[in-house]
C-alpha cells in the first residue's frame, strides 16, 4: 500500500512490554497474554512416561504462578483432558486471530516433539510435529499440531499483536526449515512480530521440560547487574543460545555433557535480551534507498550484530531493538561506488524517530507519511501515527511552495538567457561575417598562428623563412575576426549548458511537484478508505446478517459463511453469493473472497500429501466464475479444521481499490 521509494531510513517506535504493563496499564499501552499449553497427559501409553509428564506439569504451574504474581496475568491453561488436538486447533483458530486488544503474547508449549527433517538433500524442508494428548507415537503425524500451523494462525492474527513462541519439545529446533524462512522473508510485518525460542536442535532430546525450568531460573533470579540501562550486562541476540544451553547444564541433576543447544528463530530481534523481557523494544525500519543490493550492518558501543543484512532495492526490513544507543553502517553491495552512511542513533529520547540515508528532503517527508500510516493501518501507535502525518502534510506544503517559488525563478532565469544567447548570437553572425570578409584577402593557405604571427610566405617551409615570420595584415585582420568569433561561439554554447542544467531544475521541481501531490492523495485515499471500509462493512454486515440467518459469524477477518464439506457448493449457495457480492462491485471498491477448504480430522493423509481440497477450491472458483463472478479478488487455502463438521469456510470482507 506504502511505497518506499528511494530512501534507506530508520523508525525506532516504543513497544511496552512486561514491565511497561504492570507500571503502566493504560488503554495505550499493550495487553499481556501467556498461553501454557502442556500436555501432562497422553492417550498413547508409550507418550505417557511419568518423569515427564510430572516434569512438564510442575514446570507448567510454576509458569502460571509466575505470572500471576509477578504481573498479575492469569495464563490461559491447555492443559490436561482439554489438550487434544482439536482443543488446541480450537483455540489457534477461534481465538487467537479474532483477539481485537493490542496484546503482548507469551506462548509456552511443553510437550513430545516428532522432528521431520525432510527429503530433500537440497534444502531445509524440516518441520516439528508437537505432540496432543490424542497423539499416536505410531502415527504422530495425525493428531499433531505442526509449527508452521503455529505460524499460520499467528500470521492471520491482528497486526498490531507481538508473539513470543517458546517450545519445549525434542527436535523443536525443526520448525526453522526453509518454509518458515520464506514466510518471514515474504512478510516483514510478522517477521518483526514473532520470535522463536525452541529447546533443541531438530536431531536432538529435550529433557524433562529443562528449557523451561532453565527460563524460570533465568526470570526469577536475574542478574542485578543486568538493566536497560546497561543491556552490555545481558545475554542479548545470538548469545542467548549458549548462555541457555549452558544453563540447562547447570540444572541440579543434569550431565554437564548434555546434548540439547538451545535454537533462536528471530530474524528482526538482533538484540533482544533473555534477562530484559520485560524491557522496552523499540522497532526499526531500514529502508533500501540504493539502486541497487545494499548490505546494513547493525552496531552498538561494544557489540556488532552478525550477519549482515543484505536488501534488495526499495525494499523495507523491520527490526526490534532495546532502548539504548546503535550505528547503523550502509554500503552499497555489487557496486564500484565506495560510499558508506553511517547513522548514530539514541533510542531512548523518543518513541519514534526516522533518519533518511541517501535521500532528499522530499524522500524524509515521504519516509514520515508512510511511517505515520503504518503506525494507524497496523493500530501500534495511531496517535503517533497521526501526527508524524501532521508532520508530513507540513513538510509537503513547505516542499510544494519551495518548488514551485525555485520553478518560477528558473523560468525566469531561463527568460535572461533566452535574451543573452540571442544577443551572443547576433554577435557571433556579425563575427563570422568579418572572418568570412577577412579570409578573401588571403591569397593562400594559413599556417597556425604562433608567437601572434602568421608564417604568411611560407607555403615550402624552407628553415630561413621560418626562422623570420612574416607580418601580413590581411592575415592579422583574419586571425583577428577568428578571436572575436570563436569567443562568441563560446559564449553561446556557454549559455545552452546553463539553459540546459536550469530546464533540467524545472523538470525536477515540476516532478517533485507532481510526486507531492501523489503524496498527498495517498493519505486522502487513506482516510478515504478508513471511512470507506467502515461504513460498507457495517452494511455488507447488515445485508448478511438478512440474508443468511444461520451458518454466519461475523469477527475481525469479515463474514465467515460456513457450508457443508463436498467437491463443491449448491448451485443455489453460489447464486446467492454472487448476488450478494456483485452488489458491492464498484469503482472505489468491492467485496473479496477468501476460500477456506478444511482437510477432514479424520483422514490419515497429511494437508501437503492430498490434492481432493484443491480439487474442491477450484471447483468453487469455477462455480463462481460461470456465474458471472470474475474480476472480485478471490484466494484459496486449505487448513486443518477444529469444527467437527468440517465445513467449507467463505469469508467475505471490504476491498478497497487505490
Amino acid at each position: 500500500m506504502f511505497r518506499h521509494r528511494h530512501l534507506l531510513g530508520v523508525l525506532c517506535l516504543c513497544m511496552s512490554a512486561l514491565d511497561t504493563y504492570c507500571a503502566d496499564n493504560t488503554p495505550s499501552n499493550p495487553t499481556l497474554r501467556v498461553t501454557i499449553i502442556a500436555i501432562n497427559k497422553f492417550d498413547d501409553k508409550n507418550l505417557a512416561d511419568k518423569d515427564l509428564t510430572d516434569a512438564i506439569d510442575n514446570n507448567a504451574r510454576e509458569l502460571e504462578e509466575y505470572f500471576k504474581t509477578t504481573f498479575l496475568v492469569s495464563p490461559k491453561m491447555i492443559t490436561g483432558d482439554h489438550a487434544t488436538d482439536a482443543d488446541i486447533r480450537e483455540w489457534l483458530l477461534s481465538e487467537l486471530p479474532v483477539d481485537s486488544e493490542k496484546t503482548i503474547n507469551l506462548i509456552f508449549i511443553l510437550t513430545h516433539g516428532f522432528p521431520n527433517p525432510g527429503n530433500n538433500e537440497d534444502s531445509n524442508d524440516s518441520e516439528i510435529y508437537l505432540a496432543a494428548s490424542n497423539t499416536s507415537e505410531d502415527r504422530p503425524t495425525r493428531n499433531s499440531i505442526t509449527g508452521m500451523q503455529l505460524v499460520e494462525a499467528i500470521k492471520h492474527a491482528p497486526k498490531r499483536n507481538a508473539f513470543f513462541l517458546f517450545i519445549d519439545a525434542c527436535g523443536s529446533g525443526a520448525i526453522d526449515g526453509d518454509e518458515l524462512e520464506q514466510v518471514l522473508q515474504s512478510d516483514r510485518d510478522l517477521a518483526s512480530r514473532l520470535m522463536i525460542l525452541a529447546s533443541s536442535a531438530p536431531d536432538e532430546k529435550s529433557y524433562r521440560a529443562r528449557f523451561t525450568q532453565a527460563l524460570l531460573q533465568i526470570w526469577k533470579n536475574k542478574n542485578a547487574d543486568c538493566s536497560v540501562e546497561n543491556p552490555e550486562s545481558c545475554h542479548c541476540g545470538s548469545s542467548i543460545e549458549a548462555y541457555l544451553t549452558q544453563k540447562i547444564k547447570e540444572l541440579p541433576g543434569v550431565d554437564p555433557n548434555v546434548e540439547q543447544n538451545i535454537q533462536l528463530v528471530s530474524q528482526d530481534f538482533p538484540d533482544f535480551c533473555i534477562e530484559l523481557f520485560g524491557a522496552e523494544q523499540r522497532l526499526l525500519f531500514l529502508f533500501n534507498a540504493a539502486p541497487g543490493m545494499s548490505e546494513v550492518t547493525l552496531l552498538t558501543p561494544t557489540t556488532q550484530f552478525k550477519p549482515p543484512m543484505k536488501m534488495k532495492k526499495d525494499t523495507t526490513r523491520p527490526v526490534n531493538l532495546n532502548a539504548r544507543d546503535y550505528i547503523v553502517v550502509a554500503k552499497r553491495l555489487y557496486s564500484t561506488s565506495k560510499r558508506k552512511e553511517v547513522i548514530p542513533f539514541n533510542f531512548k529520547k523518543a518513541p519514534v524517530d526516522i533518519e533518511v540515508l541517501f535521500g532528499t528532503e522530499l524522500d524524509k517527508a515521504e519516509a514520515t507519511q508512510a511511517v505515520g500510516l503504518f503506525l494507524q493501518q497496523h493500530e501500534i501507535a495511531p496517535a503517533v501515527g497521526v501526527q508524524l502525518r501532521l508532520k508530513a502534510s507540513a513538510e509537503f506544503q513547505q516542499l510544494d511552495r519551495k518548488a514551485k517559488i525555485n520553478a518560477l525563478n528558473a523560468k525566469e532565469q531561463l527568460d535572461k538567457l533566452a535574451v543573452q544567447r540571442s544577443s551572443e548570437q547576433a554577435d557571433a553572425s556579425k563575427a563570422k561575417n568579418l572572418v568570412d570578409e577577412a579570409s578573401k584577402a588571403v591569397p593562400y593557405p594559413v599556417l597556425p598562428p604562433a608567437n601572434g604571427y602568421s608564417y604568411h610566405g611560407c607555403p615550402t617551409y624552407d628553415a630561413k623563412c621560418l626562422e623570420h615570420p612574416q607580418k601580413d595584415p590581411a592575415i592579422e585582420r583574419f586571425d583577428a575576426a577568428s578571436g572575436v568569433y570563436d569567443q562568441k561561439v563560446k559564449a553561446v554554447r556557454d549559455i545552452d549548458k546553463q539553459v540546459s542544467a536550469v530546464t533540467a531544475t524545472i523538470s525536477k521541481l515540476s516532478f517533485q511537484v507532481k510526486k507531492l501531490t501523489e503524496l498527498r492523495s495517498i493519505g486522502q485515499q487513506f482516510d478515504e478508505m478508513e471511512v470507506w471500509q467502515e461504513g460498507f462493512r457495517n452494511e455488507l454486515v447488515r445485508d448478511a446478517q438478512e440474508r443468511w440467518t444461520k451458518n454466519i459469524v461475523i469477527n475481525n477477518r469479515g463474514i465467515n459463511l460456513f457450508y457443508p464439506q463436498g467437491p463443491a457448493l449448491a448451485e443455489a449457495d453460489v447464486q446467492r453469493i454472487v448476488d450478494f457480492v456483485n452488489r458491492y462491485n464498484f469503482a472505489q471498491g468491492s467485496a473479496q473472497l477468501e476460500i477456506e477448504i478444511p482437510v477432514p480430522q479424520k483422514s490419515p493423509k497429511l494437508m501437503d500429501e492430498t490434492g481432493d481440497e484443491d480439487d474442491i477450491a477450484k471447483n468453487i472458483q469455477r462455480q463462481l466464475k460461470a456465474k458471472g463472478l470474475n474480476s472480485i479478488p478471490t484466494a484459496t487455502r486449505t487448513f486443518l479444521s477444529s469444527h467437527d463438521d468440517e465445513n467449507i469456510r467463505i469469508i467475505i470482507s471490504p476491498y478497497y481499490r487505490f
